[in-house]
């Protein structure tokens, strides 16, 4: 017996024209359960109701599709949803193609024919500027295809993303459509690039990827991984053109710590070590100047710290621990 037959025998005291059919299934899509619920089960008791909640959970998985129409009805019905979301995505309805084939990698994720959805539901999404759900999309086309085809186009497609989230796009909270985009996406930037750079570490858009992470670790304020970052670029790409970018960078980084710690000598050291570097790298740079007045700055805010904590001991009538702290 099937299991749309033994539920019914067993736990529901309706018709059978109350379960719902293949045709219904295929509407089920984008409703939910709670909405299956209550259009068939009727005025029944608490323990149908719950058994009644029970199947609209399982009603969505692909096994039970299988169950109840077998593989040739599930083949036909993923198929005709492939085909109807192609013909929206040729012509330009991406809110359409993505109705259409989204059910193909929801219901039947198992399948060669999931992949192949899932890329083309990214691009719709992408055209519509949903861009959590197009990264989203994305990633499942690299996870449903073990040799996927399309590879450089969707990491090219995920950087852009991580691209507009940094620029300022924002996305909807928990990845529900029908909330507003409230959500700032660049933590989820910061994500896609370790993908990027992960995925393609020797190429432009692993550069591209590790300079885009230490800019906006920066801005976060996190200055000790935005170094890390800046410095993973100097030596993965050390002739790039990125790469004196990239030493500017280093060099901002230690003047945010030394702002925040203004008596760790460490820092200027570390500073001074990442200009002699930059000049030896590049000894004909213009940033070189640049990182060297970055160094000047980090000096002269060790020397106002070192003051102010000699002029405290002077107050404090000691000279002596005073002039320590003046002739540093």
């Amino acid at each position: 017996m099937c299991l749309k037959g033994y539920l019914s025998r067993e736990f529901f005291p309706l018709s059978m024209d109350r379960l719902p059919n293949m045709s219904q299934l295929a509407t089920m899509r984008g409703k939910s359960h709670r909405a299956w619920f209550y259009k068939f089960s009727g005025k029944v008791d608490n323990m149908s109701k719950k058994m009644c909640a029970l199947w609209a959970v399982f009603a969505s998985t692909s096994l039970v599709t299988h169950c109840l129409g077998g593989v040739e009805v599930q083949q036909d019905y993923l198929q005709e949803h492939l085909k109807k979301g192609m013909e929206w995505y040729e012509q330009g309805d991406w809110r359409r193609a993505a109705d259409e084939l989204e059910r193909v990698p929801y219901f039947f994720p198992d399948t060669p024919e999931a992949g192949e959805a899932s890329f083309y539901l990214g691009v719709c999404y992408w055209n519509r500027k949903e861009l959590d759900f197009a990264n989203q999309a994305f990633s499942d086309y690299l996870r449903y295809t073990p040799n996927p085809e399309k590879f450089q186009e969707v990491i090219e497609y995920k950087f852009t993303i991580a691209e507009e989230f940094v620029k300022g796009s924002r996305r909807r909270p928990f990845r529900c459509r029908y909330f507003p985009k409230w959500f700032p996406g660049k933590d989820l930037a910061l994500g896609i690039y370790d993908e990027v750079i992960a995925a393609v570490p020797t190429s432009q858009l692993a550069a591209r990827s590790l300079m885009a992470k230490g800019d906006l670790l920066l801005r976060f304020g996190d200055f000790k991984a935005s170094v890390e970052a800046y410095q993973a670029l100097i030596r993965s790409f050390p002739k790039d053109s990125l790469t004196p970018i990239a030493f500017v960078g280093v060099g901002e980084a230690y003047l945010g710590l030394a702002k925040i710690d203004p008596q760790n000598p460490d820092l200027l050291a570390l500073a001074d070590l990442n200009r002699q570097k930059f000049q030896e790298a590049f000894p004909g740079e213009a940033r070189v100047e640049q990182v060297a007045g970055l160094l000047q700055e980090m000096q002269e805010l060790y020397a106002k710290e070192l003051y102010r904590i000699g002029r405290m001991y002077e107050r404090k009538g000691q000279p002596q621990a005073a002039n320590v702290y003046y002739s540093s």
